[in-house]
């Protein structure tokens, strides 16, 4: 009886975590999640730097993400690994990094201006 039970729950849990994995591959990470944690982390680690709230909320209205998305949407583990990547460069030394950061998604950079320098 109870082999009769568990037998199908454990090929659906296996089942499901295959799919869930291979989903994850195919689909890859929405360009969008990436930004907006990349300018999250600036404005932790950069010095006078902050996200322009205003531009921000337009950016993740555009694109359906909300606050919580940020800390709480399934990643890659190419994302994962380059955020954390990203997080000790920036403790590390943060000039660099903040540079580079300031230059793409700053007044003048090539993606959406959500930073502002103070």
């Amino acid at each position: 009886m109870l082999l009769r039970v568990c037998c199908p729950i454990a090929v659906w849990v296996a089942f499901a975590t295959l799919v869930g994995h291979h989903r994850a591959a195919v689909l890859g990470d929405d360009p969008a999640l990436r930004t907006g944690i990349e300018v999250d982390l600036a404005s932790r680690y950069c010095a006078d730097t902050r996200i322009d709230f205003g531009r921000f909320k337009d950016f993740s209205q555009a694109h359906g993400m909300s606050h919580s998305d940020l800390f709480q949407r399934e990643r890659s583990a190419h994302l994962r690994d380059d955020i954390v990547r990203l997080e000790r460069r920036l403790r590390k030394e943060p000039g660099p990094e903040c540079g580079r950061l300031l230059e793409t998604y700053g007044s003048k950079g090539r993606e959406p201006s959500l930073l502002l320098r103070i």
